[in-house]
């Protein structure tokens, strides 16, 4: 835990608040298998919650969110997989590590960001090659749904291959 907040405190030029973004899944997966005291949880969640809300660290959060968001727009693609780590991450910054009583204005903007991110995920699922059940980490709870959106989960290994290898620049060449 402290590593986070290393990584997020006022006048670290070592790391970027990104690094400790990327951590949240590693710590949420041993906090699992080694809990942690409530009081130091505590803690942990209000100096989170200050650091993150702040200048370069919420702008941190947000251009991980706006990256969630573009790999969920490509979703029927080669994108979905990446949406629902991302979006699971994010999920779990809110659902175990932010206390956003003194953070309203930011949380509002946290809020609607994740609104646009989960209409993009149901909107792409009518076609977004599935997530096969053995990559989804066995950690992610059960209530992040986003994980089984896709309404293909028949797609052929096939095309569901060919989504995941598109690149951009296919039958520019043809």
């Amino acid at each position: 835990m402290d590593v986070i907040l290393d990584q997020l405190a006022p006048g670290n030029t070592k790391d970027k608040p990104e690094s400790a973004i990327q951590y949240i899944d590693t710590l949420y997966s041993d906090m699992k298998d080694t809990p942690v005291e409530p009081e130091d949880l505590a803690r942990f969640k209000e100096r989170f919650s200050a650091l993150i809300t702040q200048g370069q660290n919420f702008k941190a959060l947000r251009d991980y969110i706006e990256l969630c968001s573009s790999f969920a727009e490509r979703g029927r693609l080669d994108g979905f997989n990446s949406a629902c780590y991302k979006r699971t991450t994010i999920q779990l910054i809110d659902d175990e590590f932010m206390n956003w009583e003194k953070y309203p204005s930011q949380k509002e903007l946290f809020m609607e960001d994740i609104e646009y991110i989960d209409e993009t995920i149901e909107d792409v699922s009518d076609d977004a090659p599935p997530v096969l059940e053995d990559d989804i980490p066995d950690w992610v709870p059960e209530s992040h749904w986003w994980w089984r959106a896709p309404k293909r989960q028949d797609m052929s290994e096939a095309e569901r291959r060919d989504r995941l290898e598109y690149d951009h620049w296919d039958g520019v060449y043809d």
